[in-house]
């Protein structure tokens, strides 16, 4: 297995800098004794999804070929509006 920083660079580091992107993760598991890696993406409300997923794909391409072969990686998008459920609608007077 690679080492998880090499994972991290190589996976997270080019969405992490476009603008519609607030923060990217990588998570390594086994499943059935096999690999896989999970991309979280949490990108800025109102980003162009198929664009973000497009990038995704291109760093995934490089990370497969780096490894010389292919792993599944679930790519997992998301934004912040979650957390809008935990905040009162009416702020402190």
């Amino acid at each position: 297995m690679v080492d998880r920083d090499v994972a991290e660079s190589l996976l997270t580091d080019p969405l992490v800098r476009r603008p519609d992107v607030l923060s990217a993760r990588t998570g390594a598991y086994r499943i059935g004794g096999s690999r896989a890696v999970e991309l979280a993406v949490i990108v800025r409300p109102g980003a162009p999804l198929g664009a973000v997923v497009d990038a995704a794909e291109a760093a995934i391409r490089e990370w497969d070929e780096l490894l010389g072969e292919r792993i599944p990686i679930m790519l997992h998008l998301s934004d912040r509006r979650w957390r809008d459920a935990f905040r009162s609608p009416r702020r402190v007077q």
